[in-house]
């Protein structure tokens, strides 16, 4: 490899393109380093496998965040990374093409900043338990999934482990937004994200009913995020996935 090779590369990155974006959690705006090409493929490479596509696609994009953002990704949550996916494609090409029609992605994330991504911490309360209520952060999803992911990475579709993958999902996914339980009757209570192994096996041994309104409150954090896709003055939605990022 020549000398002025390793010279020229080493200018290339030292030339970073910011681009500003407007942060939902914080109503605020701040400089996000644009996709590099090799970031770009790391992307799309993530829809290979399609039975963990979302897992790897989420920690995929979590690492890219890591070196793009300003600072640390457990100071945004999940809302704003919506708004980052959409930022960072709108730098590679402002338009999406939906339904044989022609839509801008600046005027999604325009429409964004008057939002609300309000989310509050709740506390979810029955005879037996409470149950405290708390969306995670960037940082924290992406712990929780990569745990899925090494679990499964090296099992294909037909494999009896793989078959408790979805089963998996539904319960890690309550599992990440839940920040302690008291039990009712001795006023214990447990910090489940001090140990992830052990709060999960926690809360599996609690009765389903017990995160029925649990899971009401994820849900309307994914409504949040999926309002945060829709294209303004219409019902469509567009969907942040590796394919999403060919242009």
């Amino acid at each position: 490899m020549s000398k002025n090779f390793n010279d020229v590369l080493a200018e290339i990155k030292k030339i970073k393109t910011t681009i500003p974006v407007y942060v939902p959690s914080q109503g605020k705006e701040i400089e996000i380093k644009a996709l590099t090409l090799a970031q770009q493929k790391i992307i799309i490479e993530s829809s290979v496998d399609t039975s963990l596509s979302v897992l790897f696609f989420n920690t995929t994009f979590c690492k890219i965040l890591e070196q793009n953002l300003p600072d640390k990704i457990s100071n945004y949550d999940t809302v704003d990374r919506v708004n980052f996916a959409l930022a960072l494609r709108k730098q590679l090409k402002d338009t999406v093409e939906l339904d044989g029609n022609t839509y801008n992605i600046s005027s999604i994330l325009e429409a964004n900043k008057r939002k609300s991504a309000k989310f509050e911490p709740t506390v979810v309360e029955s005879t037996n338990f409470k149950i405290y209520v708390k969306k995670p952060d960037i940082e924290y999803d992406n712990r929780i999934n990569s745990i899925l992911l090494r679990k499964y990475k090296d099992e294909n579709i037909k494999s009896n482990k793989l078959k408790t993958l979805i089963s998996d999902l539904f319960a890690y996914e309550i599992f990440k937004f839940i920040e302690k339980i008291e039990v009712q009757s001795s006023g214990n209570q447990i910090d489940l994200k001090s140990n992830i192994n052990e709060g999960v096996e926690m809360i599996e041994a609690i009765d389903g009913k017990e995160f029925v309104n649990v899971v009401k409150q994820i849900n309307i954090l994914r409504d949040i995020e999926k309002e945060f896709t829709k294209i303004p003055d219409t019902n469509l939605y567009i969907d942040i996935v590796p394919d999403f990022f060919v242009v």
